[in-house]
């Protein structure tokens, strides 16, 4: 037989917050699917902000009741009342050492505010939308697909719905080629194969931050590959906080940085590396001023096809000093 509630339009679950904004939020509920949370809903009363993302975060365990509408938000459920389960705090701190780490994962399932990866160590790995940079994504079913590669920070959770973790952070593996013009290197000479060989092999390209020490960041580049960011080759400088004492008081998991590294019998270390995000004039007394995404992009070509363009636009590269 039907409750009250029931009889009313109004069912009551439990489900998880996969992803929280100022003015809104969104649940995952395995009765109802995904449920979109006004303010009203979810503020305690007479609450002194009315910031949603002060009372919740992704992964949190809530009990909700929730009433039928007409796919606003691309939802069919509204919630009308939403609080924290009383187990909330054990289903984010299980009794396993709650530390992060770095993994690759595989997304097999996607919705627009979540989705779910697989790791070969891990098993499955629930992945909120809010683990992605805002700027970059809004909604995870317009970017992700089945199958798509991530490079996400995953912490231990209690098992619900088969997951063991949540990514903290996510960035996708972007396997894309740079497609040059046919004639643009027609007046290059051939470089011999000795030549080539004795070279170092450079790469030049934009990372996510995953990990960051005193004196050391993991980057993780668009193909998947770790590079190792030292404090001696930063050319951020300060990023106005004067009082830090370390990389990790001026950089941060998540943000998206420039680098340029050479391959090493330890692996990728970077020449310079600087945040993306910075603006190309800042400098203080003590580093270089920070290289701009132009000189950035520029420097990625081949030394053959830079003494091509030196003939065809020798102002732009005197002006990226190359």
């Amino acid at each position: 037989m039907s409750t009250p509630k029931e009889r009313k339009g109004e069912v009551s679950s439990t489900g998880r917050v996969t992803r929280v904004d100022v003015k809104y939020a969104f649940i995952s509920s395995n009765k109802l699917g995904s449920v979109f949370v006004p303010p009203s809903a979810a503020l305690p009363p007479d609450c002194p902000i009315s910031d949603l993302t002060h009372y919740f975060k992704a992964g949190d365990i809530v009990h909700f009741v929730a009433v039928r509408q007409h796919g606003k938000n691309e939802c069919q459920w509204l919630a009308t009342k939403v609080s924290l389960s009383s187990n909330n705090e054990m289903y984010q701190n299980p009794e396993k050492p709650s530390t992060s780490k770095q993994q690759i994962v595989w997304v097999s399932s996607v919705s627009e505010t979540f989705a779910y990866g697989r790791n070969e160590e891990l098993g499955m790995v629930f992945i909120p939308g809010v683990a992605f940079s805002p700027t970059e994504v809004t909604k995870l079913d317009s970017y992700l697909s089945s199958g798509d590669t991530l490079i996400v920070t995953v912490r231990p959770q209690s098992e619900r719905s088969g997951c063991s973790w949540i990514a903290e952070f996510a960035t996708k593996v972007m396997h894309q080629a740079v497609n040059l013009p046919a004639n643009s290197c027609s007046n290059s000479t051939e470089l011999s194969n000795d030549s080539v060989k004795d070279r170092p092999e450079i790469r030049r390209g934009l990372g996510v931050v995953t990990e960051v020490t005193k004196t050391t960041a993991v980057v993780y580049d668009s193909f998947g590959e770790m590079m190792k960011c030292s404090c001696l080759t930063w050319k951020g400088g300060c990023r106005g906080n004067i009082l830090a004492d370390g990389l990790d008081e001026i950089v941060f998991p998540g943000e998206y940085i420039l680098f340029e590294a050479v391959l090493t019998s330890s692996g990728w270390r970077t020449l310079f590396w600087n945040c993306m995000d910075d603006e190309s004039n800042q400098s203080d007394a003590s580093t270089q001023t920070a290289i701009t995404p132009e000189q950035m992009i520029l420097r990625a070509f081949d030394e053959d096809i830079i003494s091509y363009l030196r003939k065809k636009i020798p102002n732009v590269l005197a002006y990226n000093h190359l």
